[in-house]
């Protein structure tokens, strides 16, 4: 059963998600990455595997087009943690036994500056390094943003370009994560360069982690096989460490 949800935020604005519930006593969150929007098909696949496994999927818009939903350019990461935690205090009302998080792309650190405590994280191909994109994009003063004007082009307000231009992951962040975590990688992607260095600053961290590259995966997982393999070892990750 799909449902819409609306949540309200503490500044006026409302978290829209879509919940997609099976009665399972177990919970998935997938948080889309930058730009990107929660019906394209890595998610919606990823929420028929999981539905399929008896686990309730939601999904949230970290930005939308309503009026009472935030803007891109308004965004900042702390802000998306802050508006997940509300997602996860909504949760908690439902009594899940488990409550886990995925998070895509840019999906990750946003994750990672969430306070409210969570059962377990998975990161697909997960930002944790400044991306070549964002040197290209330029700076509009009058409205204080950056824009990419490649293919359809996007807006990044200034404070998140600020966030998106040093994240490092040779500076040792972790940021607000304290769960079990896996972080798998797209061996096509540019961000796995950076894995082992990452798995120190979590180990270091005493966050219990697991990193592992996937073959012939691009960083939006394109290739079916690609997909379900990603799929498994999510799933998989989350039941040994005793939560399914």
């Amino acid at each position: 059963m799909r449902k819409d949800l609306k949540i309200p935020l503490n500044d006026s604005k409302f978290l829209r998600v879509v919940a997609d519930m099976v009665d399972g006593r177990s919970a998935v969150i997938i948080v889309h990455g930058l730009t990107s929007y929660v019906h394209q098909s890595l998610y919606e696949e990823g929420r028929r595997y999981f539905n399929a496994k008896n686990l309730d999927v939601y999904r949230p818009f970290l930005y939308s087009w309503e009026d009472d939903s935030r803007d891109l350019r308004d965004c900042t990461l702390a802000i998306h943690g802050s508006d997940l935690d509300e997602l996860i205090k909504t949760l908690r009302e439902k009594n899940y036994d488990r409550i886990f998080l995925i998070g895509h792309s840019y999906g990750c650190p946003s994750i990672m500056h969430m306070k409210e405590d969570f059962d377990c994280a998975v990161m697909w191909d997960g930002t944790c390094a400044k991306l070549e994109m964002f040197t290209e994009m330029q700076y509009l003063k009058e409205h204080d943003m950056y824009i990419d004007f490649a293919g359809s082009g996007y807006m990044m307000g200034a404070s998140m370009f600020k966030e998106a231009v040093s994240l490092r992951a040779t500076e040792n962040w972790v940021g607000s994560l304290r769960a079990p975590s896996a972080f798998f990688y797209a061996s096509k992607g540019i961000l796995h360069p950076y894995m082992e260095y990452q798995r120190e600053t979590l180990t270091n961290a005493g966050i219990k982690n697991h990193s592992e590259i996937i073959e012939g995966a691009d960083h939006n997982f394109t290739d079916d096989s690609v997909k379900d393999k990603l799929f498994e070892k999510t799933y998989n990750y989350c039941n040994n460490q005793g939560n399914l």
